[in-house]
This record gives C-alpha cells, structure tokens and sequence, in this order.
C-alpha cells in the first residue's frame, strides 16, 4: 500500500519536487562545476567537478521523465528512473578519487587506475537493472502509483550496500586521513567544511532512498523529507565547495 491523495494532488506535490527543489540543485551544481572549470582544467580540476555534473545530469533525467503519464511508455520511465539513479549514485566515486589524489598524488593515481575505479564502480552499479525490471524488486512508476516511484526493499537495500561500501565508508577514513596529512591550520579547517559537506550529502542520499521506504508507513514523509531535504543538500554542496573548490587554481592542496 501507499498514500494516494487523489491524483492532481500527487502529481502536483511531485512537479514541486522535482521542477521546484531539485530545478534549484541542479542550476546550483551546475553553477559550481562550471565555476571550478572556469579556474582551472586540470585533472584535480575535472574530477572534483565530475561530481557536481553527474548529479546535474542525474536531475536532468529526472526532470524528462517526470511529466510523462501513459501505461505505453512505463517501460522508458523506468529506464530514465535507472539513468536518474545511476548518475546520482557515480557521482560520489568522485570525491572518493578526488581524495585518493589528494593523499597519494596523481602519479600514484594514475588516469588508467582513475578509469578502473570508475568503470568498475559503475559496473556495480548497472547491477540495478536486475532489480529496477523485476517483480516487487525495483521501482514501480505507472498509473496505479500514481506516476510516483514507489520504490521496493531489495533495490533500497542494494542501493544503501552499495553507496556505504564504495563511497561512504572509503570517504570516512580518506577524509580523516587527508585531516591528519595537512600541516597547514587555514588549509586544515577548511578541509573540516569538506568533511561537513560530504557527510552532509551522503546524509541526504540516505535520507531520500529512505523517504521512499518510509512513505509507505509515514504519511507525507516524502514531501517533507524534500523540503528538508533540498537546505541539507545546498549547504552540503556549497561547504564540499568551500572547503577545496577555492584552492584548486592555486595548487595548495
């Protein structure tokens, strides 16, 4: 089961939060990773902007399939609901590369090692489609949900594994490393922003595959978790920003 409010209603609460609250993320992200470009296009450069594009790319997606409502067509807005997943879920293994640099430099991380983690990362992640097409095993989106992606326990809990090995937990010790490994106090407390910033986003990411899960029990958890949602990922995105983002054109990191 769960919640239908009729379906104006739902599709109206769903356009907010995908033209309204994500519209803003992604035109802010966007913004940032243009802005680091702009700077420098170095590879240090590139990669930290990687991030903030595949999760604008990531809404992109979104953005296309959320207006369409026709049965015909489910089976191309569940594959734009996997591209939307799959960008958003890439992106982080760029921070975790970014931090990689940062601590054993770019002659240990070489572009060909850079290459591997990233194809073999997105390799884990294509795994989704097994789940996202199978019975009570991925994302519904048609009709009956009411176009809302009502999302089942084995893709969250996937999704959830997933992120925790490959980004969350390798971006803990690699954060507190690069802390340890800083001499310079301005560059180490900026460095602490980062940490902020990238558990703040990693924060939200959980929090919103949960919303999913939780709006089954939690009437409107969903819509009040986007809220919430979009000033947690503003703020985490722009301390990410703030923390490194302003040293990269002067090579002190």
């Amino acid at each position: 089961m769960f919640f239908q409010s009729g379906f104006f209603s739902s599709i109206s609460i769903r356009l907010i939060q995908v033209y309204l609250v994500q519209g803003l993320v992604f035109l802010f992200f966007l913004s940032l990773a243009i802005i680091i470009l702009r700077r420098d296009r170095k590879r240090l450069n590139k990669i930290f902007a990687g991030f903030y594009v595949l999760v604008s790319l990531g809404l992109f997606f979104n953005f296309i399939y959320a207006p369409m409502r026709n049965d015909s067509l489910v089976v191309v807005i569940e594959v734009f609901n996997f591209l939307t997943n799959f960008s958003l879920l890439l992106g982080p293994i760029f921070l975790v590369i970014f931090q990689l640099i940062l601590l054993k430099s770019e002659k240990i991380i070489t572009k060909k090692k850079q290459m591997l983690i990233i194809i073999s990362y997105a390799a884990v992640l294509s795994i989704m489609i097994a789940f996202m097409f199978g019975t009570e095993t991925g994302v519904d989106i048609n009709s009956g949900t009411l176009w809302i992606p009502i999302y089942h326990l084995p893709i969250y809990i996937f999704i959830i594994v997933v992120h925790s090995i490959g980004s969350t937990i390798p971006t803990v010790y690699l954060s507190i490393k690069v802390l340890k490994k800083l001499t310079n106090p301005i560059l180490k407390n900026k460095w602490k922003y980062f940490m902020v910033g990238i558990h703040s986003l990693n924060f939200f990411l959980y929090g919103t595959y949960s919303s999913y899960i939780l709006e089954v029990i939690i009437h409107g958890f969903r819509f009040g978790w986007s809220v919430a949602g979009f000033f947690i990922v503003i703020v985490g995105g722009y301390l990410l920003f703030y923390g490194v983002g302003r040293q990269l054109e002067k090579e002190e990191l």
